[in-house]
């Protein structure tokens, strides 16, 4: 079976270095859609096996067939990164889509400059917030200063997905630029913050989080007093305080849960 993907994804992959770049101006609404597509789609792929055993002739192909404007990237990157960045709903394909990562992170001295090349060409481009989410996988440091830039958006969603993979990469600088998001005074920075720091799911977080624990949006409280409560930042009376007196009745009744939950597990 030959894998399937977006005709614009392979397009855009091939592009990276050298080419024209094919989705300049597009907006980060073009971009939730087509991450939203990716994970959706019902498309056939390749399994990554076969792409590993694969040396295809054209190798070192040239963008858009002009010798002079540099080398595209190795097909077999191509296919890898394209599977990788078009995951769908279907556990074979999800299977494959992992394999796909790891090859990709076998190759990182390769793969990863490019993805940090695209974004910086290509920031609202329609694979934007895919190559977001796949960054950690890597576990290069150079990446955090591209997340937390992305953590600051003034885009909900791409503050959202920044913050989840700062969440999810190992660097020490990512969880620090988790604490200086949180502390923000924007409501959906410190919300994506604190989602992070939750996926990250170490207690080293409760330090920042419970210096926002009062923050005045009530979303962003929500999401900080719900990423304490996970992490066992708070104790039994803090959770009491905040059923009995925040101003919030979503928060109020999280609280409340959160309380009951851990008088019936002590």
């Amino acid at each position: 079976m030959k894998i399937s993907v977006p005709a614009a994804l392979l397009v855009a992959l091939s592009g990276l270095c050298g080419g024209p770049a094919t989705t300049s101006g597009v907006n980060s609404t073009s971009s939730k859609e087509a991450f939203s597509d990716m994970r959706d789609t019902e498309s056939g792929k390749q399994d990554a096996t076969s792409l590993n055993n694969r040396t295809p002739a054209n190798e070192h192909a040239t963008s858009s067939g002009d010798p002079g404007s540099g080398p595209l990237l190795p097909v077999r990157i191509q296919e890898h990164l394209a599977l990788a960045l078009h995951p769908s709903g279907r556990r074979a394909d999800e299977d494959a889509r992992q394999q796909a990562i790891e090859w990709l992170v076998t190759h990182s001295g390769e793969v990863h400059p490019y993805l940090l090349e695209w974004l910086r060409r290509e920031p609202e481009g329609p694979y934007a917030l895919a190559i977001l989410d796949l960054l950690p996988a890597f576990a290069e440091p150079g990446a955090v200063p591209v997340l937390r830039e992305a953590l600051f958006s003034s885009d909900e969603y791409v503050s959202e997905i920044a913050g989840k993979a700062l969440g999810r990469h190992p660097a020490p600088a990512a969880e620090a630029a988790l604490a200086e998001a949180v502390a923000s005074p924007i409501p959906h920075v410190v919300a994506a913050a604190a989602d992070g720091f939750l996926v990250r799911g170490s207690r080293s977080a409760c330090q920042p989080l419970l210096a926002v624990l009062a923050t005045p949006d009530p979303i962003a409280r929500y999401h900080v007093i719900q990423a304490a409560f996970r992490l066992g930042c708070l104790s039994q009376q803090q959770l009491a305080g905040v059923a009995s007196n925040d101003q919030d009745p979503d928060i109020r009744r999280l609280a409340a849960g959160a309380e009951a939950s851990g008088q019936r597990t002590s």
